[in-house]
């Protein structure tokens, strides 16, 4: 029969399990050692009696039993979730799931290094790291899957509260096999969390990149074109019911983690959300100060999404980009005040610069070429600085040919 010793056994299995403490090959002869075969129908027997006797820790040891399960038999999702409806032990399977992905225990939980704390941009994040997986994890995952089959708005709940977001980012990165309520959707993109309101981003358009992706498809008939147009056009319109309940400096956010990440293929309608009226304030905010344009490359695509797309007021009326323009200038001299985002001057780095300063009004240009001149002048690389301070010399000899690289493409174009 069931009781506390064999419940503290299998608990120090299935942690060492999520853990990484133990040999995945280890796990099905040491769960058989202590259930001794038993049938799945026979544990939750013997689970239920236990769990009468001892109300107060029915959550653990349910989720307990449930994953030594599943370390047996990845494959008996369907007997292990009738046997929960059988037994009434949903609350149970959630309460559990809670205290080990939401609770504040030191010692039932899970440890999960996110890494996303080095990204500005967290839909980036998103799109590098999804393909992660561990298989210490993969019991804990089907558990969490039977709770959607069992009871979805419970499921919902334990998505939003876990501090781990692993729930999240399996959905995400298909390694659970649960598609997100609109409900779950808008709590997320609505939510004061950078990373929640990203991972509904991402949940968003993955079916309009798909679109987008057959749409500019050269291969396809004039006629499929019409098709996918329509079917883009839709996908919009439900993309916007969500991003629409988000306030402007959010929404604005979003759409230019978006851009950065699908500069090649994306809707003009981002793009015009991003550089109307309404919007220039948040976009240069977050042009200057995000942190997310780390280089002239990333610079060049902005500048020419900022060239290419009116700036609308509320009447259609088209209205100044300067501040926009003042946003890109101000990028460029913190590049060169910083040393940051340009790190030595070749042909790429010339090319880049360029594209972007053919984007720029004069007046711009002179700004930045003013700036660069004065801090060129405070480089210390002449033949003295050679001989009696090398390593500051070294430094400021690299600074100053990119300075010079910079100040040989701003020249003949204000001239």
């Amino acid at each position: 029969m069931m009781d506390s010793n064999i419940i503290k056994e299998l608990s120090l299995i299935v942690m060492d399990c999520l853990n990484d403490k133990i040999a995945f090959k280890d796990y099905r002869k040491k769960i058989n050692a202590i259930l001794h075969n038993k049938s799945i129908s026979t544990v939750f027997g013997e689970l239920n009696t236990y769990n009468q006797n001892h109300k107060k820790e029915k959550n653990i040891s349910t989720i307990i039993v449930i994953m030594a399960l599943y370390m047996r038999d990845l494959d008996a999702q369907e007997i292990i979730k009738n046997e929960i409806i059988k037994f009434n032990m949903v609350g149970s399977l959630y309460g559990g799931l809670y205290k080990m992905l939401c609770g504040d225990s030191s010692i039932f939980k899970i440890d999960v290094a996110l890494g996303d704390n080095s990204f500005n941009n967290k839909y980036e994040f998103l799109n590098r790291h999804l393909a992660y997986s561990e298989l210490r994890l993969t019991v804990l995952l089907k558990t969490v899957e039977t709770l959607h089959m069992v009871d979805k708005f419970k499921f919902d709940l334990l998505a939003y509260s876990d501090k781990t977001k692993l729930i999240l980012l399996s959905m995400a990165g298909f390694r659970l096999n649960v598609k997100p309520s609109d409900e779950l959707l808008v709590r997320l993109i609505t939510d004061g969390d950078d990373l929640n309101q990203n991972i509904a981003l991402y949940f968003i358009t993955v079916k309009l990149n798909i679109l987008l992706n057959q749409y500019y498809n050269v291969k396809e008939k004039l006629a499929d074109k019409r098709k996918r147009m329509k079917e883009l056009d839709c996908e919009l319109d439900k993309i916007n019911g969500f991003i629409s309940q988000c306030d402007s400096k959010t929404r604005v956010s979003l759409l230019f983690n978006y851009f950065l990440q699908h500069h090649r293929a994306y809707p003009v309608y981002f793009a015009r959300i991003l550089v109307d009226k309404e919007h220039q304030e948040y976009f240069c905010e977050q042009i200057k100060s995000s942190g997310k344009i780390r280089s002239l490359r990333e610079l060049e695509i902005v500048a020419n999404l900022i060239a290419i797309t009116p700036s609308l007021d509320d009447r259609k009326k088209r209205v100044s980009k300067s501040s926009l323009y003042s946003a890109i200038t101000d990028v460029i001299i913190k590049f060169i005040d910083e040393r940051k985002g340009i790190y030595m001057w070749d042909n790429g780095q010339n090319e880049y610069f360029l594209n972007v300063c053919k984007n720029l009004p004069k007046s711009f240009l002179r700004r930045i070429f003013s700036f660069a001149k004065k801090k060129q002048s405070t480089l210390m690389c002449g033949p003295l600085d050679e001989m009696v301070r090398f390593k500051i010399f070294l430094d400021d000899n690299r600074q100053n040919e990119i300075i010079q690289g910079i100040l040989n493409v701003i020249n003949p174009l204000i001239e």
